[in-house]
């Protein structure tokens, strides 16, 4: 099976749109007044996670075709043994949770983070601060949450607690998603064009029982299965609807543009493969941790996941600590055999200034280690067989993530050849040692999309080209177990390892 996947696409900078993370007080939430004492709020807490530096070890072993343990993936309950805290130390938080008459006390299936529901009054006491309602209004209705403008006191949780959300951690009202309605000039992209240039009309499906690909909802992105069905049948393939959606979806009151063009392009790419949806409850917001947990906790979960959702490095509602977190959850995912597949953005470059730009601001998550980023392409209006960088694919090289071993060769040869070329920005606005991306690319504009019964042929952007590449990686593992094969798992040392896989794409430039 041939397909013209894109390795080592390092021709841009980056950054992207979407939404939040934990902050304390944002100007969008509306205070009104004490939370009623027996109310209950649901809290997670980020315990010590153990053996990280082993892990990230076993990772590099497990995902490079040359070592012995290629594909060797941790089972859940190796992985669990390796990173929870001390049993012990859980449990006094437990008891102390109970003693605080929390319910609904319950621990992740890893054992890394605890659960709980407590009495507003009882979390005052604990976390020494007062807790008001405060409410938010959106595009979809209003929605009220009890939190406090006060930074918690960390100081009075056992020492195995990092950090605590659902305390004071506010998300902005409606956060911008990728998929945007513009059109570029160029062709139509439909499911044929993207088969014809990827060569995957000779890929077939081995065996359909499989659990097979997935993408991530967040902020009431929600689909029509009838839709994905019109799709289908325009273009000639057979019914298939979504195999289970975790989370809620309900697109009458929802934001149609992602999830629909997620769910037809994943399903169009690779047709007869399951897929899944894992929609993560909007009182929840763009919360990575919250998706990341439930994917590794729900069984026979698909191994190919697509994000087309992120946020700006630094100039978002993303902290330190929650970037690092975060990534720690895409390790993990890794290690069990998932590929996690993001889209790097669609704002070229990015900054960090208001009137002039100070920095480049790639996108998080594209930006973490941990995840395969997928940049943009565009069809040359006069050549449909031939790709061109998009302007505005995210693109770009980290700030809070060091630049990964097994994209160092790739990414040096590109900063030396771009530089001596005199193509790169003044390095006062990017961080050369930093992770790169995107680590490949594919089509990301003038997408049709089937959307409440209704054509739109202007869909654009990098969430595009993240489920068509994921549904490339699905075909290719179905390949796999056809042979009696694990998972690809985590790619990124096996593509920028394989140079023949597709080709670079080395005209055009983003901005």
């Amino acid at each position: 099976m041939a397909s013209s996947i894109y390795a080592c696409v390092l021709f841009v900078f980056t950054v992207l749109s979407c939404s939040s993370s934990f902050v304390n007080a944002a100007p969008s939430w509306e205070k009104l007044g004490r939370s009623a004492p027996t109310d209950h709020i649901r809290l997670r807490f980020h315990l010590k996670q153990q053996n990280l530096k082993l892990l990230e070890e076993k990772l590099v072993a497990i995902s490079d075709p040359r070592n012995k343990d290629f594909s060797q993936h941790l089972t859940n309950d190796e992985l669990s043994q390796l990173i929870a805290p001390d049993a012990k130390e859980v449990q006094r938080l437990t008891d102390l949770l109970h003693a605080k008459d929390a319910t609904a006390v319950a621990s992740s299936s890893h054992g890394d983070y605890l659960f709980a529901s407590l009495p507003v009054a009882a979390a005052e006491s604990l976390f020494t601060v007062e807790i008001f309602d405060f409410q938010v209004k959106s595009s979809t209705g209003t929605r009220i949450c009890s939190r406090s403008e006060e930074i918690y006191k960390i100081s009075n949780m056992p020492s195995l607690v990092e950090a605590v959300t659902g305390i004071a951690d506010f998300r902005p009202a409606g956060a911008r998603r990728m998929a945007k309605t513009f059109k570029p000039s160029g062709p139509v992209t439909t499911p044929k064009v993207i088969r014809d240039l990827y060569k995957l009309d000779n890929a077939t499906v081995n065996d359909p029982s499989i659990p097979g690909q997935a993408v991530a909802e967040f902020e009431e992105a929600y689909f029509f299965e009838s839709d994905i069905n019109m799709a289908q049948k325009r273009y000639g393939f057979p019914q298939k609807n979504i195999t289970r959606v975790i989370g809620p979806n309900h697109p009458l009151d929802g934001y149609l543009a992602e999830a629909s063009l997620d769910t037809q392009y994943i399903m169009n790419t690779a047709p007869g493969i399951n897929t899944w949806v894992f929609s993560v409850d909007t009182t929840l917001g763009f919360d990575l941790i919250a998706w990341a947990l439930n994917v590794s906790s729900t069984p026979d979960a698909p191994k190919v996941h697509s994000i087309s959702w992120g946020s700006p490095e630094v100039s978002s509602w993303f902290t330190d600590d929650t970037l690092i977190r975060t990534n720690v959850e895409f390790m993990k995912l890794s290690l069990l055999g998932f590929s996690v597949i993001v889209s790097s953005g669609d704002s070229g470059t990015g900054n960090t200034g208001i009137f002039k730009c100070k920095k480049f601001d790639p996108n998080f998550p594209a930006t973490s280690p941990y995840v395969t980023a997928v940049g943009g392409t565009y069809l040359d209006a006069s050549d449909v067989n031939t790709e061109l960088g998009w302007a505005s694919s995210g693109g770009g090289f980290s700030s809070k993530f060091s630049m990964p071993q097994y994209q160092a060769e790739a990414a040096q040869a590109y900063l030396q050849k771009a530089g001596a070329a005199g193509n790169l920005p003044d390095e006062q606005y990017f961080n050369s040692s930093g992770r790169a991306i995107p680590d490949v690319a594919a089509l990301a504009v003038n997408y049709e999309v089937a959307m409440q019964g209704f054509w739109d042929d202007g869909v654009s952007g990098t969430s595009a080209a993240a489920p068509v590449f994921a549904g490339i990686v699905a075909l290719l593992n179905d390949a796999r177990f056809a042979q009696g094969k694990k998972a690809l798992g985590f790619l990124n040392s096996w593509l920028y390892q394989t140079a023949s896989i597709g080709s670079d794409i080395l005209s055009g430039e983003n901005k």
